[in-house]
């Protein structure tokens, strides 16, 4: 990715975690993203983390406390609404946690109410 960075110059590239229940140690991800934010910065870009109800970074105040942790200029969100109201995350609980310069991106789709299937 970081090598078509050099030669498209993307504002950020959107990564998402691992499938999989919430972790439960958050503060093993703030140092290889800290180095994956320093890559992104030395190819011109950033990297956005989509949290995802179905990955270990489930909801985007969790990701926000990641995010926040790494303290680096090159990690931040995107956020997808889809992923954020199918997590249970109230517009308030957004409001709390989010700090304008972690927001690189945000994805606006929709869906039924009801889940159909799985979340995945």
């Amino acid at each position: 990715m970081f090598d078509a960075a050099d030669h498209l110059a993307p504002a950020f590239i959107k990564i998402g975690s691992e499938l999989g229940p919430p972790t439960a140690y958050p503060e093993r991800l703030i140092e290889p993203l800290r180095e994956l934010g320093t890559q992104a910065t030395e190819h011109g870009t950033r990297v956005a983390i989509e949290t995802m109800p179905f990955s270990i970074i489930s909801t985007v105040p969790m990701g926000a406390e990641i995010v926040s942790a790494a303290a680096h200029p090159g990690i931040g969100l995107l956020l997808d609404a889809w992923h954020v109201f199918r997590a249970g995350t109230s517009l308030e609980e957004l409001r709390a946690a989010l700090a304008p310069e972690m927001i690189f991106g945000v994805e606006l789709d929709d869906a039924g109410q009801a889940v159909v299937g799985t979340h995945f």
